[in-house]
């Protein structure tokens, strides 16, 4: 049972004489563990959290009980206070005070040999209190740990009783590398792995089940069998670990950055931004499509639930403060460390009335960027310019760009050369990372010389030269970033695309992160509620760099008020010669367009093609650009996408053996 990497929410909407109630609860410290073990985030994901709940959920304080390392005795995330608040909450339910219940759980997660055979591949998953011990063999368990069995019947008693039930854990229970160490073996002072190896815990080897029960599929979870009332999104799979990192601090003006979950502080980015006004299944895109935008491989959140029901926030976009020093003005809190980029455009209103038309003062362009501030100047005749006080604004466009790849190399000083050679010729396309542990890619010279990082290589040989692997690797790494961009990334209100299962000529949702299995058949369905009628492009991105578009049905239109359509011209079926995780990147367009032709073999089989060498980009030269000047697969030409207005989101696919 997935649980403990969990994240779980259900829409937040009044019901009559009850309200929202949360408990949120961040353990860092371990008083019987050793310092390695602790963390540093939780107690601000705990911080964050609160804010993210009055000022996009609508929460007041006194809805909101928090238990954290390094408060009072009485507020102290211990086993008995955890499971003491769910208690009060069951009741408050039953008493019909409560109607919707957020639990939101920071820190270390773990495994521990199932006791009560529920479990078929024979492990329990576990949260571990400020107050864990180690494994006590009468027991059978690790002492102060809670069970996801305990956690089941807990949340099960608040459901039953009618209240929506909202889960939220930010850890890892994977238990098969240790917290602060890199794949790479480089030590990185600002990243640590929320878990702790079972062995660690002192699980002794004798108490696992048998081998062969190892990679069984877990059972169906409690959260699956009651979707109605819960959703549930995981910080990672089973598999994966899920760290803290430094962060911008979203609580405060100051540029220092501090340690968060990195689940928990993109979970409350992509909130703030949108106001919580959309899907969990939207919310979960938008996560997945921010990693792929901040170039992080893992952990992959994943999702299981009603996740077409809306969050139900305030729909209240994140604002920005614009402030005025020496007659220049300035926007805060949206510099380097936010990775904000010269061009951004903002929409400026009177202070506290973003999104007001009457209150709209203008529009202004970012000139300069520095730590933790952008320098602006107004476009045409803005009114703020002439106003002596601060103003509030909202980021509307920013420019779209290839990232550049970073790459190492290890080998002899002839082969180093070489690599100069390269990164000489493409300037606008790759660039010498600062170490390995800086690389999207390490070049290792070799017989034959690879390109790889992690558990991937691709070797450098006869037609497959550096050149076409690399140029491979940077159009799929960039198509994929598209969808976490500030503002294109996501689809448009009303609009939704996902995978289904085809099953007895019905179609069931494929869960994000659960497994499909080679010779599956799948259907891709839209539906689309708002009253614009939009066209689709879908591009199918495998894990072996492979890229392929899908052909659509009457040009991929989904007209206003649409029901779930199906979109694909023939049928689809996953063949099994790619395995792991693969990409289904969704381009949705306010009128007809045709994409330029960004297909691609598998890596092994990649042509070489030409690059261009533009510096500035709309999505439509990304695109031309991305594609090595093709032309368009379906007709027409390609610069007709230069005029149109596009977003892009990005679905995830597992596949399997």
């Amino acid at each position: 049972m997935q649980l403990f990497a969990a994240f779980a929410l259900a829409s937040l909407q009044s019901q009559v004489q009850a309200e929202a109630y949360a408990l949120l609860v961040g353990v860092g410290d371990y008083t019987t563990l050793g310092p390695s073990y602790q963390l540093l985030g939780p107690p601000n994901d705990v911080l964050l959290m609160h804010r993210t709940l009055v000022d996009v959920m609508g929460y007041r304080d006194d809805q909101i009980v928090t238990l954290v390392t390094g408060g009072a005795e009485a507020q102290l995330p211990t086993r008995a206070q955890i499971l003491g608040r769910l208690a009060i909450a069951a009741e408050r339910a039953r008493a019909g005070e409560v109607a919707e219940f957020l639990l939101y759980l920071s820190g270390h997660g773990s495994q521990v040999p199932d006791q009560s055979g529920d479990e078929p591949d024979g492990r329990d998953e576990v949260f571990l209190p400020c107050d864990t011990t180690h494994w006590d063999e009468a027991s059978g368990t690790v002492g102060g740990a809670i069970l996801d069995d305990e956690l089941e019947v807990a949340l099960a008693a608040i459901r039953s009783a009618g209240a929506r039930v909202v889960l939220i854990v930010d850890a890892c229970h994977s238990g098969t590398l240790l917290r602060g160490e890199r794949a790479n073996g480089d030590a990185d002072e600002g990243v640590r792995w929320r878990e702790l190896s079972a062995s660690e815990l002192g699980v002794p080897a004798a108490a696992w089940p048998p081998s062969d029960r190892w990679g069984t599929t877990a059972r169906d979870s409690w959260i699956t069998a009651r979707a109605s009332g819960v959703v549930a999104l995981y910080a990672a799979r089973s598999a994966e670990k899920t760290p803290e990192r430094e962060l911008p601090n979203l609580l405060s003006a100051s540029p220092r950055r501090r340690p968060f979950g990195l689940f928990t502080h993109s979970l409350a980015t992509e909130l703030r931004l949108t106001g919580g006004d959309e899907t969990f299944g939207q919310l979960v895109s938008r996560i997945r499509a921010r990693y792929e935008w901040s170039s992080v491989r893992s952990p992959r959140p994943s999702a299981e639930g009603d996740l077409d029901a809306r969050i139900g926030g305030r729909g209240r976009p994140m604002t920005f403060q614009v402030l005025r020093e020496a007659g220049r003005f300035y926007v805060q809190d949206h510099g380097l460390l936010h990775e904000a980029v010269v061009g951004s455009r903002f929409e400026l209103f009177r202070t506290g009335q973003v999104g007001e038309a009457d209150a709209r003062l203008g529009e202004v362009r970012v000139d300069a960027v520095e730590l933790d501030r952008s320098w602006c100047s107004p476009i045409g005749d803005a009114g703020w310019a002439t106003l002596s006080t601060n103003a509030s604004a909202m980021l509307v466009e920013a420019p779209v760009a290839p990232e550049r790849l970073r790459l190492a190399y290890q080998g002899d000083a002839e082969g180093e050369a070489a690599f100069a050679k390269v990164l000489a010729a493409h300037p606008q396309r790759l660039v010498a990372a600062l170490g390995t542990f800086d690389a999207d890619w390490i070049i290792r010279a070799g017989s034959p010389t690879c390109v790889m990082r992690a558990e991937e290589s691709y070797c450098i040989d006869g037609a497959h030269t550096l050149e076409v692997v690399l140029s491979a690797l940077f159009r799929r790494h960039n198509l994929l970033r598209l969808a976490g961009h500030p503002t294109i990334g996501g689809l448009p209100e009303g609009l939704e695309v996902r995978v289904s299962q085809v099953v007895d000529g019905g179609a069931i949702p494929i869960a994000p992160g659960v497994a499909t299995r080679s010779g599956t058949q799948v259907t891709l369905q839209a539906r689309n509620t708002s009253k614009e009628t939009r066209w689709i492009g879908l591009l199918f991105l495998d894990n072996e760099h492979g890229i392929t578009e899908i052909e659509l049905r009457g040009q991929g239109e989904v007209p206003a008020g649409a029901g779930w359509m199906r979109l694909e011209r023939e049928d689809l079926e996953f063949k099994g010669n790619s395995v792991g995780l693969e990409h289904l990147l969704v381009f949705a367009f306010n009128e007809p367009a045709t994409l330029p032709d960004l297909s691609q073999e598998h890596l092994q089989r990649a042509a070489a093609v030409p690059r261009s060498n533009e510096a500035d980009y709309t999505l439509a030269e990304v695109l031309i650009d991305l594609s090595f000047g093709a032309a368009p697969t379906r007709g027409g030409g390609a610069p007709e996408l230069r005029a149109l207005r596009a977003r892009v989101a990005l679905i995830e696919v597992w596949t399997a053996e």
